[in-house]
C-alpha cells in the first residue's frame, strides 16, 4: 500500500511541478515585454542625461513593491535590486543603477502579476 501511495504522490507532484513551470514561463513571457519596454523609455547616458528616467524607474519600482507587499506577494528580489541602484546612484554608477532600477521594477511588476493571476487562476486548481 505505501508503494502505490508513494508512486501516487510522485505523480501528483510531478503533474503539480509541470503545470507550475508552464504557468511562470507564460507570465516571464509577458513580464519581459514590459521589461523591455522600460529599457527603451530610459536611456542613460555617461554625462547624465536621462538621470530623470532613472530616478522615475525608481520610484515606480518602490510603489509597485510596496502595492506587491500589500497583496502579501513582494518578491524576496525586489528590495535588495532596489538598493544596489539607490547606491550605484550614490557613486555615480549610472549603469549599474539603470541596470539595477529596471530589474527592480521588472521583478516589482512580476510579481503584482502573479499576485493578480494567482487570484483568478486558483480555483482552476481546486479539486471538485
Amino acid at each position: 500500500m505505501n508503494r502505490k501511495l508513494a508512486a501516487v504522490f510522485r505523480t501528483t507532484s510531478f503533474g503539480l511541478l509541470a503545470l507550475s513551470i508552464v504557468s511562470c514561463s507564460e507570465q516571464t513571457a509577458t513580464d519581459q515585454d514590459s521589461l523591455n519596454s522600460v529599457d527603451e523609455s530610459a536611456t542613460v547616458t555617461k554625462n547624465g542625461e536621462g538621470l530623470r528616467d532613472l530616478n522615475d524607474i525608481l520610484l515606480e519600482a518602490e510603489a509597485k513593491y510596496l502595492e506587491a507587499k500589500n497583496l502579501e506577494h513582494a518578491w524576496k528580489a525586489t528590495p535588495s535590486h532596489l538598493e544596489t541602484a539607490r547606491k550605484a546612484l550614490e557613486e555615480n554608477d549610472l549603469e549599474l543603477a539603470r541596470s539595477a532600477a529596471n530589474r527592480a521594477l521588472y521583478t516589482a511588476n512580476a510579481s503584482v502579476a502573479q499576485a493578480m493571476r494567482g487570484k483568478e487562476d486558483w480555483r482552476e486548481h481546486v479539486v471538485k
